[in-house]
């Protein structure tokens, strides 16, 4: 696969690439463990981010609810060492008619994106956790990183502009770990090249439009309704409030412990 064209749109994104200490920390056999560990929680938090914009912005209270307890048994398990469930049946029911529905166009094209993301990244949740049954890594539960959290920190707190910020939060977060899982392919073995790289290949191909037009689209519709442009005009960084831009700042996050360190 060629990854220098897969993902030029995402390093252009991005603005830096992954430190090279991360990668020489991250591709030890001994953070395998780690790495898989750390990115199946991250599936199920970047599902939960997407549920959570659908509840906040297109769902009701009884709404609400029901996606709530599609995500719980996920939750139960990675959070508070509940037992494992049937994660292939849970998935399917992961589905439209199981949404709540909407009139609003743009209600309707925000709730379509989201679920095709909360399909993908709970199938991803159970890729991963069949790789760690595969090599009798057991699953310990670990701490979160900082990564995220100094995202969020740069989300404006107004509306509309808050989804915006919220969007293109989730855009670096997908855009860092397809770049991250590329770096280390070639340390990778065969089934787990089978998967991950091919996986943050195709999801860099597809979230590339974020930079571009999909962003601009958002950028648009959000001005015709009154509401004022991004800080920095249209370039990726959310507002930075005068320190080091976001994306040098969060390029050098990692997986955990020491490699969250980096």
């Amino acid at each position: 696969m060629d990854y220098p064209q897969i993902l030029s749109p995402i390093i252009s994104f991005l603005h830096c690439p992954t430190p090279q200490a991360w990668i020489d920390e991250a591709r030890k056999p001994e953070n395998l463990p780690l790495l898989l560990t750390d990115h199946m929680v991250c599936e199920l938090k970047a599902a939960q981010n997407a549920m959570l914009l659908v509840r906040r912005y297109v769902a009701d209270k009884a709404d609400a609810d029901e996606l709530l307890a599609c995500l719980k048994p996920y939750e139960d398990f990675t959070y508070r060492r509940g037992p494992e469930p049937d994660f292939v049946a849970l998935h399917k029911r992961i589905n439209k008619s199981a949404m709540p529905q909407t009139d609003d166009p743009w209600g309707r094209q925000l709730l379509d994106s989201m679920i095709l993301l909360i399909k993908e990244e709970l199938h991803h949740f159970w890729q991963v956790r069949e790789m760690m049954l595969a090599r009798d890594i057991p699953y310990v539960k670990i701490t979160a990183s900082n990564y995220a959290r100094g995202l969020r920190r740069e989300v404006r707190s107004h509306e509309p502009v808050m989804l915006i910020d919220k969007l293109i939060c989730g855009a670096y977060i997908e855009a860092r770990s397809c770049e991250r899982f590329a770096a280390l392919a070639p340390w990778l073995d065969d089934d787990l090249q089978k998967v991950l790289p091919v996986a943050a290949a195709l999801r860099g191909a597809s979230l590339s439009g974020l930079s571009g037009s999909g962003a601009e689209d958002c950028r648009r519709r959000y001005q015709r309704a009154g509401a004022p442009a991004r800080r920095g005009g249209s370039g990726a960084d959310p507002p930075s409030r005068g320190r080091v831009p976001l994306s040098q700042r969060c390029a050098g996050s990692g997986v955990t412990h020491d490699i969250r360190a980096l």
